[in-house]
């Protein structure tokens, strides 16, 4: 059933077709901030999992590769600060 138009939360299905087929995207787009394979992966991952646990609040099965890539932009930038503020090991 598309959840779209009768403004129901995102079913398990929805998501998972979402998730097979914008998992790869969501790597590819934190490789674009300079991540490694590995860390893109790893937080591509992350997000996909906090959007998961959080699918309940999504109810467009269209915009569900974009709340995840915005979950993962979110991780990225919180390693970033993290590591602005832990001192440089020599």
């Amino acid at each position: 059933m598309d959840c779209k138009s009768n403004g129901m939360t995102l079913t398990e299905r929805d998501f998972s077709q979402s998730y097979i087929s914008g998992f790869s995207r969501t790597q590819a787009f934190l490789r674009s901030k300079g991540l490694s394979a590995e860390r893109a992966e790893e937080l591509a991952q992350a997000a996909w999992t906090k959007g998961w646990e959080a699918r309940s609040q999504l109810n467009d099965s269209e915009s569900v590769l974009a709340w995840v890539n915005t979950i993962a932009f979110n991780l990225f930038r919180s390693e970033l600060r993290t590591a602005k503020r832990s001192p440089a090991r020599c």
